[in-house]
């Protein structure tokens, strides 16, 4: 759910020393960057991606682009080892 991945995020920040919210675009990349690295499946990183951003102010959103690159990529990899 939406809520869980909101406290998982909530709990990497407060061990990475991170302001989960309103979070940075950094932030945010380096997140993405570690559930890929941890192998998460795809799916799970996309709703993860959405419920932090839906949970952040309007005016203080994180960008997306590099994250969503990312998972693209990430997607790829995916998709040849299943």
């Amino acid at each position: 759910t939406y809520r869980n991945q909101r406290d998982l995020f909530e709990a990497w920040c407060t061990r990475e020393g991170r302001v989960a919210k309103p979070c940075t675009t950094a932030t945010y990349v380096e997140y993405v960057a570690e559930l890929i690295e941890s192998g998460t499946s795809p799916h799970s990183i996309s709703v993860a991606m959405s419920a932090i951003r839906t949970w952040m102010p309007d005016d203080k959103k994180p960008g997306t682009q590099e994250a969503r690159g990312m998972l693209n990529e990430y997607k790829k990899e995916w998709a040849r080892r299943v």
